[in-house]
């Protein structure tokens, strides 16, 4: 489970026209899912600037959390380029916050016989929101859980350079939740895989 949220878009989009703002999450909705879709990711929902994203729900593989993971750094790559267009025009600079949680969910349909829509429902999902809102407090683009990196290296070796730009911060408490998470913070820094923040 992946969620990708621009950071202060309230703040962004002040004083913006409503088609300057559609324009803006267009571009950013059409970005992103470019990538989700390039590491066989699904689209759950778009939750205004927010998307959310599964991996194995749609397209089950052995690789799923090595996926999400490749996703997300594909996604601030993705940013970064999008940011250096954006400053040759003068626009402002658009920051990311991405939590990633690895788990079981449901999937189906939720609403009533007037209006339905496909949705994943479990604790995976709310957690993967809250390690999201986290990236605001450590001043991360891209926190995942440790969950997500116990498979990851289940998987295999696929992902280990990215592996090595991640720090483990131990076990912390998530809004509404009574057990802790333990999570892992993405570093800011150039190497191998490239800068993305």
């Amino acid at each position: 489970m992946l969620l990708v949220d621009i950071v202060d878009f309230t703040r962004l989009v002040e004083g913006m026209e409503p088609e300057r703002v559609f324009a803006l999450l267009r571009s950013f909705h059409r970005r992103v899912c470019n990538v989700v879709f390039r590491y066989r990711g699904h689209v759950a929902r778009y939750i205004g600037d927010a998307i959310l994203t599964t991996f194995g729900t749609s397209l089950p593989s052995d690789m799923d959390a090595t996926n999400a993971l490749l996703c997300a750094h594909g996604i601030l790559q993705e940013v970064e380029r999008w940011n250096g267009k954006r400053a040759a025009r003068g626009a402002a600079t658009v920051r990311v916050g991405i939590g990633v949680h690895y788990g079981p969910v449901a999937t189906g349909d939720i609403g009533d016989e007037r209006r339905r829509e496909s949705t994943v429902i479990g604790d995976v999902v709310n957690v993967a929101s809250r390690i999201e809102r986290l990236t605001r407090r450590y001043d991360a683009p891209l926190i995942v859980s440790g969950d997500l990196i116990e498979a990851i290296q289940r998987e295999g070796d696929r992902a280990r350079d990215l592996l090595d730009t991640f720090v483990a911060c131990g076990l912390t408490t998530v809004r509404g939740r009574r057990n802790p998470v333990s999570i892992w913070i993405y570093e800011k820094r150039e190497d191998s895989v490239g800068t993305v923040w």
